[in-house]
Formats: structure tokens, C-alpha cells, sequence
């Protein structure tokens, strides 16, 4: 889906689509010339074999995660907080038995997006490369 809307805003991009269930081999093979890798899991098991994966692989660059996002309303708990060169969007205790509110999943992955634009901008990620 993502890819026909990309399409639509710039017919001549050049998209490399893998349908695949990642696992931690992946990681360098899909994502070693990120400067920065903006994690979007929804299931903990999957967001820490990724953080711990990225972070063993590439130990000076940055990792922006989302966590705690579910339930409803109280944006006033989504916070950004950073540990090192991990970064963490969203209030970091909610669990999913509330199950996901849209809205606050749009503000956390939008927190990510402010958060990678940020270190992009200001090169804080040059010095890994």
C-alpha cells in the first residue's frame, strides 16, 4: 500500500519491495547503510530483538523506538526520552490490552519522524558514518 501512495507523489521512484518477515539475521542485511533506523514493532518481543540487534551491530548509530502507545487520550504522557544512542517515543508503560488508539500511534510516529529529522539536520549522526 505504501508503495502506491509513494508512487503517486513521485512516479519515477525506484522501490526495492520484500514482503518478508524480518528476524534479527536481517538487520544488517536490509539496514546497514541507515544512518538511522526508526523502529515501528508492535509486539515487545520483536521490538527488543531489533533494539539489541541494532544496537550489537551498530553500536554509534541511532535507534528511535515507539513504546507504550496504546490506550486512549493523555498525550500529555507521550514523551521522547533518550538512552544513549536509543531513543524512546511514547509513554513507556501502556500495554496493549487497551488496544491501539490511531491518534496516538499518529502522534508517537510522528514524535520518531521529529526525532530522525532533528539528528539528520543537525549531522549528529556523521560521526558514525
Amino acid at each position: 500500500a505504501l508503495a502506491h501512495y509513494l508512487k503517486q507523489i513521485n512516479p519515477q521512484i525506484n522501490l526495492s519491495l520484500i514482503n518478508k518477515m524480518l528476524c534479527p539475521a536481517d538487520v544488517s542485511n536490509y539496514f546497514s547503510q541507515a544512518e538511522i533506523l526508526i523502529e515501528a514493532f508492535d509486539k515487545a518481543t520483536d521490538k527488543q530483538w531489533l533494539i539489541e540487534t541494532w544496537c550489537e551491530l551498530y553500536p554509534k548509530k541511532y535507534i528511535i523506538c515507539g513504546s507504550g502507545i496504546s490506550g486512549l487520550g493523555d498525550s500529555n504522557k507521550l514523551r521522547v526520552q533518550n538512552a544513549g544512542r536509543i531513543i524512546f517515543c511514547g509513554d513507556q508503560f501502556s500495554e496493549m490490552s487497551e488496544g491501539l488508539c490511531s491518534a496516538r500511534v499518529a502522534i508517537v510516529a510522528n514524535m520518531q519522524a521529529n526525532e530522525a529529522i532533528e539528528l539528520l539536520v543537525k549531522n549528529r549522526t556523521n560521526e558514525v558514518l
